[in-house]
């Protein structure tokens, strides 16, 4: 009897989660991308590297993702570099308890996922303890670049360049989902891209998967179709069809009530507030 109970406490805890990371519906998911977990966050790191690199692993990352996995011994950190281009999109996650740090060609470390300049980029891992297994998955981001059809710029001459802001805000908050609804947790991409009611949702499903050993993928997250657009001095909605497959993990297994068994395409309403001269994201309402 016990265990039926715990069961329906987790289920009802897991459908509060869905609602904060989707909407206010509680059936309807927005997204995040590849596989890491809880064992450690981005708070336990330091902000840069006590070790140095002896070598590097070179990546090809002009495949979809790359997977690599191994062994690091604390005080023997290892490197792996790769090509970037500039405005490209890094997504990372991993399991194990490392920390991860990104150089960019300058040897500036990394602070965004943006990719500032070409070059080749450094990532410098090392273990928080004497010896640990860990697994790193490496990709730059899917989502689709967006493009207003012809009409809806037609019919907001006036507020096209606002458009272009708002999406650009819209597309930043999808392709950072990896990195805050799973390690590293990231809160200053939540600070960067929220505001108002959407980002005390994020703060909160962001802890609940935090104490909960629990993290979610996203294998597809992408916007097929603006819709409409509206604005006015420091408010603007945006009406679009979003694509998204995701994966919840709970203790390392998947969670099927609450991830999609393919993608799915759904209406959403972004509700935006513009802060400072900034469009930021502070609700976002699913349509049926």
């Amino acid at each position: 009897m016990r265990t039926k109970i715990n069961a329906i406490k987790i289920n009802v805890l897991l459908t509060a989660i869905a609602g904060l990371l989707c909407s206010c519906n509680p059936n309807s998911q927005l997204s995040e991308n590849p596989i890491s977990n809880t064992e450690i966050t981005s708070s336990d790191c330091p902000e840069s590297p006590s070790g140095t690199l002896s070598e590097s692993t070179s990546l090809d990352l002009k495949q979809q993702s790359i997977q690599t996995n191994g062994k690091v011994k604390r005080g023997e950190d290892i490197g792996f570099v790769f090509q970037g281009k500039k405005g490209k999109n890094l997504r990372y996650s991993w399991t194990g308890n490392i920390c991860i740090w990104v150089y960019a060609p300058d040897n500036s470390l990394l602070v965004d996922d943006k990719l500032q300049v070409d070059g080749p980029y450094t990532m410098h891992v090392a273990s928080q303890k004497r010896s640990t297994d860990y697994e790193i998955i490496l990709e730059f981001s899917k989502v689709d670049s967006i493009v207003p059809s012809t009409d809806l710029i037609a019919n907001n001459s006036s507020g096209t360049t606002e458009l272009s802001a708002v999406l650009d805000t819209i597309e930043n908050y999808l392709e950072s989902k990896p990195q805050i609804f799973a390690p590293p947790f990231n809160t200053s991409l939540v600070e960067k891209n929220l505001t108002g009611k959407r980002y005390n949702k994020a703060i909160e499903s962001m802890q609940w998967l935090s104490d909960n050993n629990a993290y979610y993928t996203y294998d597809v997250i992408r916007i097929d179709k603006i819709k409409d657009f509206s604005v006015t001095e420091n408010k603007a909605t945006l009406y679009v069809t979003l694509t998204q497959h995701l994966t919840l993990y709970l203790n390392g297994k998947v969670e099927r009530l609450h991830s999609t068994d393919k993608p799915k395409a759904r209406d959403y309403y972004f509700t935006m507030e513009k802060n400072n001269g900034i469009w930021k994201i502070s609700d976002i309402e699913n349509l049926f």
